[in-house]
């Protein structure tokens, strides 16, 4: 049995879904918003049987056993345990049921990795400033970055050649709508009423043609070439449009030579699956931004026809899967 983890928002999964349903695969779906109570943990020298029982938020129930399953696909969220003593409101002793749930946890999300799987839990921890070292080393050009708390430097620098974003994990939820901070122009701020800032990542905005965004997985990339030049919202974040203003998109054939060195960047970071944003600049160089190994990718493989739900399909079955185009199935 296919194992995902994901949350109730996420398209993504259901277009996966899709796939394994119309090829009558085995899977099961496990979202954050589950309840997750442990029926059985028993582990020996040559086996283990640890039982899951599921409650959907239309109160179902699924019983999952982890022996069972063949593969796993992390898409997004952390399994919601529930322990039967979660209301107790000591605070000693819910910090220790707090540290049994992490124990239990990290067991389940191991014994995950040891079977065929796409991404896993700890890819979301990937640190963007650490990547952004790496792609260096890797041979990637990447655009002049600093962090500064300090407000006279940034009084020091022209404001419409900076961009400013966030570093860390930005995604966040209100009022359940997801919400994406998105990258602005240090002009855009006005200096006249600030008078102090948190620490923040700086770099140089890069004079581009277009961006790139590319989806990879086992080591096989698709590229998009998205020509966000053409409006002024999306000349500094592709992602800022509404959507009959959406930026046009094409396939894109990535240099042989960048390629290589992606490659050596996801090896090196052991990272199966993912989406990364480059640029092409005016200069004609290649820039490497970012990873984000649960990025979205509906929109180009949608796009550029990629049918990269045929992918992930693909990896977590290893078989083969083909797209009916009449009747808009997939087919082993």
């Amino acid at each position: 049995m296919i194992l995902i983890l994901s949350n109730l928002r996420d398209v993504s999964t259901e277009l996966v879904e899709d796939v394994l349903l119309a090829n009558k695969i085995d899977f099961y779906r496990v979202n954050e918003e589950d309840e997750i109570w442990l029926e059985k943990f028993e582990i020996n020298k040559t086996s283990f049987k640890i039982w899951l029982r599921c409650i959907d938020t239309f109160n179902q129930q699924k019983l999952i056993k982890l022996e069972t399953v063949s593969a796993f696909w992390y898409r997004r969220g952390i399994f919601g345990i529930r322990l039967k003593h979660d209301l107790i409101k000591n605070k000693y002793i819910r910090r220790y049921l707090n540290n049994v749930k992490i124990t239990l946890l990290d067991f389940i999300l191991s014994l995950l990795v040891d079977v065929k799987h796409v991404n896993k839990f700890e890819d979301i921890y990937v640190n963007k400033l650490y990547v952004l070292h790496i792609a260096g080393k890797c041979g990637l050009d990447i655009p002049h970055t600093f962090l500064t708390e300090k407000l006279n430097e940034i009084n020091k620098i022209d404001k419409d050649k900076f961009i400013t974003k966030e570093f860390v994990y930005p995604y966040f939820t209100l009022n359940k709508i997801d919400i994406y901070p998105l990258t602005k122009l240090i002009s855009d701020y006005n200096f006249n009423i600030i008078n102090d800032i948190s620490l923040s990542l700086i770099q140089k905005k890069i004079d581009k043609n277009f961006d790139i965004r590319i989806f990879f997985i086992n080591r096989k990339f698709y590229s998009a070439a998205i020509f966000s030049n053409d409006s002024k919202k999306t000349k500094i974040d592709f992602r800022d449009y509404e959507h009959e203003d959406a930026p046009r998109i094409i396939r894109y054939s990535l240099p042989k030579e960048i390629l290589i060195k992606l490659k050596k960047l996801v090896s090196y970071l052991n990272i199966n699956c993912g989406s990364m944003d480059m640029i092409k600049g005016r200069d004609g160089k290649f820039y490497f931004l970012e990873i984000n190994p649960i990025g979205q990718w509906q929109f180009i493989s949608e796009n550029c026809y990629f049918k990269l739900e045929n992918e992930i399909a693909k990896a977590l079955v290893n078989k083969k899967i083909e797209h009916n185009e009449k009747k808009t199935k997939y087919l082993l």
